[in-house]
């Protein structure tokens, strides 16, 4: 394999790599994977030339351009060489420590492995017994309890519910907008479009677009109607001249909150029994599944027994019901949020796919990019993704915390996807809703059963999150 034959992000990194290392290196293709090797060279006595004799495998480089070093457990000049390179792309380098393990900092916070391992647990499961989690984490309860409410405080974390409005006959939209004369006045925008209450999401952009929507609707012409009766018309948009594009969204990876104000639309879903419709009929739920989503979309930590208070239940029904809407796939877990983590500014990443054969070839790299995360990281590369058809593409959602962060994620999407157009969009200013900023567990995720399944990726072995396995299959 000649150098030039690797992905541009590859060769891009090794270069870098190459003018780190005091001594010479080698990139070499094994099975569709780039290893990097260190050249040992020692002087032929008979010939007189130097002669490369063995080549040590330092680590390898992935298709993205990111460079995962292999342990390094004997030679101490090695773990210097690494501790070099680490500190060349301004990281930092933190040793083992004894008891709850090394100190990991990650976006100006500094957190202990075992309390990222318990945003990871309750990411995936919110309502987890503290006595499973202590038991996993090998700490005590008590411990275990007061970790927890550090955390809450100290990253502003609440409590929500993962609920699949695709099962109940909803549809995903999302809308851009783009000015032709001036921006419409925030807070009149602001105003008008919580009245709307099909709309999850909005926020004012800077790009090739001004304005964000995501919104919820139970067929496309219900969303035209919104579209065409709701937004054009509100009072702070109404005279501004704008192209609207808009697009079905089908989410694979990550959600969006659900506000409050759209249970005043589910509501219309519950079931009233009457002569003519003796029992509910598809897309239908009954009062009790209604409380039970409203109050855990509210709070996910509330106590059955005070959801049953709150809304004149049976004692025991609202657990009842809540597994009965596990069942049904409705729920798909209890999460969490984390609204105190440092983040400068949200990006939008549209990807318009040109040439279908050439994306497609490259889909499989793409989707592995999506899985790989920084264990030390606070929460997920990407806050959601998603398709989209006008035009046809995916649309990527990411957390940015520091300058030229977005800059970095362009280039390893383009060294990794073809035959696209890429570009993207700042959210500047949050008109409505809420994102999701968690820790959650990408092997439930849809995009790793898209791999086991379809691009034949050797299946892992999963962390349990329920005391009930069965009970959480995919929730991401």
């Amino acid at each position: 394999m000649t150098l030039a034959e690797a992905p541009k992000a590859v060769r891009e990194r090794f270069e870098e790599l190459r003018k780190s290392f005091p001594f010479p290196i080698v990139l070499r293709r094994i099975s569709g994977r780039y290893y990097l090797y260190k050249q040992i060279a020692k002087r032929n006595s008979k010939t007189g030339k130097t002669e490369i004799v063995e080549a040590k495998y330092l680590g390898k480089i992935t298709e993205t351009g990111a460079f995962v070093a292999k342990g390094l457990k004997k030679p101490e000049y090695d773990l210097e060489v690494a501790k070099s390179v680490i500190l060349s792309y301004g990281g930092k380098v933190l040793m083992p420590q004894e008891n709850e393990g090394r100190t990991l900092e990650s976006n100006g916070l500094q957190l202990t492995e075992a309390e990222q391992k318990i945003l990871t647990n309750l990411s995936m499961n919110a309502r987890m017994p503290i006595p499973m989690l202590a038991k996993k984490l090998n700490m005590k309860e008590d411990a275990v309890s007061a970790r927890i409410k550090k955390l809450e405080k100290l990253l502003g974390i609440n409590y929500t519910a993962h609920i699949r409005l695709l099962n109940l006959g909803f549809l995903y939209f999302v809308v851009f907008i783009k000015f032709l004369d001036t921006m419409p006045d925030p807070l009149k925008v602001k105003e008008d479009i919580e009245s709307v209450p099909e709309v999850q999401f909005a926020a004012f952009t800077k790009g090739e677009y001004d304005m964000f929507i995501y919104l919820i609707a139970e067929n496309t012409v219900d969303f035209q109607f919104i579209i065409e009766g709701k937004l054009k018309i509100m009072a702070s948009l109404k005279n501004k001249p704008a192209k609207w594009y808009a697009s079905i969204f089908y989410p694979t990876y990550q959600i969006i909150p659900l506000r409050d104000a759209f249970f005043t639309v589910l509501g219309k879903r519950i079931w009233h029994r009457t002569r003519e419709k003796p029992r509910p009929v598809p897309g239908q739920i009954l009062q009790s599944e209604y409380f039970v989503l409203r109050e855990l979309n509210r709070d996910a930590s509330m106590p059955f027994a005070e959801i049953e208070r709150k809304n004149n239940m049976p004692k025991g029904s609202a657990r009842y019901v809540y597994e009965r809407l596990g069942e049904k796939d409705v729920i798909a877990t209890l999460t969490l949020t984390m609204d105190n983590i440092g983040i400068k500014y949200n990006a939008l990443v549209m990807i318009e796919v040109l040439e279908e054969n050439k994306f497609r070839d490259s889909r499989k790299a793409f989707l592995e990019y999506i899985m790989e995360e920084n264990p030390n990281h606070i929460i997920n590369k990407f806050s959601l993704v998603g398709d989209i058809y006008a035009p046809t593409g995916t649309l990527l959602m990411a957390p940015i915390f520091q300058d030229g962060q977005l800059e970095l994620l362009e280039r390893d999407l383009r060294g990794i996807i073809e035959g696209t157009r890429m570009y993207s969009i700042s959210i500047t200013n949050v008109l409505t809703g809420r994102l999701l900023y968690r820790r959650s567990d990408n092997l439930y995720s849809g995009i790793y059963e898209t791999l086991v399944s379809l691009y034949k990726k050797p299946s892992e072995n999963r962390e349990v999150y329920e005391e009930i396995e069965s009970r959480l299959e995919r929730v991401l």
